[in-house]
Formats: C-alpha cells, structure tokens, sequence
C-alpha cells in the first residue's frame, strides 16, 4: 500500500483510520498522497547464504547417481543440484548424499508434481538404506519419517 515509514494505520471501534505520528495527528488518505514530509521505508536486504551453509552445499555428493554431468532423471544436461527430501531435512540429505544433479525441467517437475516428489523420497529411503547398510528404523530416527 503506502511505503512511508511514518503512516500507521489503526483501527478503532471497528473503524479504521490513518496516523502520522511525524504530525501527531490522523491523516486523510487523499491528503497524505500529497505529503511533502513523507520519507520511504528502505527495503530488507536478503540474508547471505552464512560460511557454513556455503561450505555445507560446496561439499555436496551423491550416493545414487555416478555421471554428474547428466540429469539423473531424463539423461539431458544438468545444472542443478538438488536434495531429495527438502524441508527441515535439507541438510541432512546434503550429510547423507541424498543429492543428485537434474536439469531445470525436472527440478521444476519436483516442485509442482506431488507424485513424482513422493516417488524421489521413497528412492531416497531406498538408496541410504542399501548404500549405509541401515535399517527403517534408522532413517526413521535420522529423518522423522519414512516414505515407503
């Protein structure tokens, strides 16, 4: 709506009004459009990425796929890494390896299919259960759930 830093709008009794407290008193809307003491709000900047989140994701590896350079679910060319279960468990699919290269398609693919996303969860149980020589139980206790 309005991007001064010093407009307030409060409510009472139900009704809802506009307040400077720059001028200590209610504003009208259409009058504080022509303010000349409005000051704008200075957008957030983004966090950075810390030092070691950086250098958690710059020593990613896989497990379940060999040739990064292809996408592991359709063989085209891949840029992106990405973590088979994502969420609170992100990191520790990074820990594990639970990682694979795919291209943008199918990362997109990932993000909007429900089933698709269900079915690289239940590989992901499958390969660190085979790969670590674990039980259910185990990936149970280490990701919460299991997805099989």
């Amino acid at each position: 709506m309005f991007k001064c830093r010093y407009l307030k709008i409060r409510r009472k009794k139900g009704q809802i009004y506009y307040y400077c407290p720059k001028k200590r008193k209610n504003v009208v809307k259409t009058c504080y459009m022509e303010c000349l003491e409005k000051e704008y709000k200075t957008p957030k900047q983004m966090k950075k990425k810390t030092d070691k989140q950086r250098k958690l994701e710059d020593s990613r590896f896989s497990i379940i796929q060999k040739d990064l350079s292809r996408c592991y679910f359709c063989n085209n060319k891949s840029k992106d890494w990405h973590e088979l279960i994502k969420g609170r468990n992100r990191k520790k699919c990074i820990k594990w390896g639970l990682c694979v290269k795919i291209c943008r398609d199918c990362h997109e693919k990932t993000e909007h299919d429900s089933k698709f996303y269900q079915e690289t969860r239940k590989l992901a149980q499958i390969e660190w259960q085979k790969y670590y020589k674990k039980s259910k139980e185990e990936f149970i206790e280490e990701f919460w759930r299991s997805y099989l």
